[in-house]
């Protein structure tokens, strides 16, 4: 027969107060902030840079997409994402500004 096999006992651990949780939030918040902006300027800098590619060569971009570069899928992606990260940030915003 299997044996039982005993798992190592988990310490308990002291509780954290709550103003140090709370600071932790606010910081979490803070570097989730500085995230959607990166990824916000990210995001318009590669759009940007596409667009600026089809509209100067675009037989670049039809080469390497072999075919015609997808210019609305690429503005309508970009816009369903910036409005996603943007109302994200908001929330963000208020939420930072309510817990100061």
């Amino acid at each position: 027969m299997h044996e039982a096999v005993q798992l190592p006992r988990r310490k308990h651990r002291r509780s954290l107060s709550p103003e140090f949780q709370h600071a932790f939030a606010l910081e979490v918040l803070k570097t989730e902030r500085l995230r959607i902006i990166a990824l916000i300027v990210v995001a318009t800098a590669v759009a940007d840079g596409l667009g600026a590619v089809d509209l100067l060569v675009p037989a670049v971009l039809d080469r390497i997409w072999h075919g015609r570069f997808p210019v609305l899928f690429l503005a309508i992606s970009y816009i369903v994402f910036v409005s996603f990260e943007a109302s994200v940030l908001v929330l963000i915003g208020a939420r930072t500004k309510r817990g100061a």
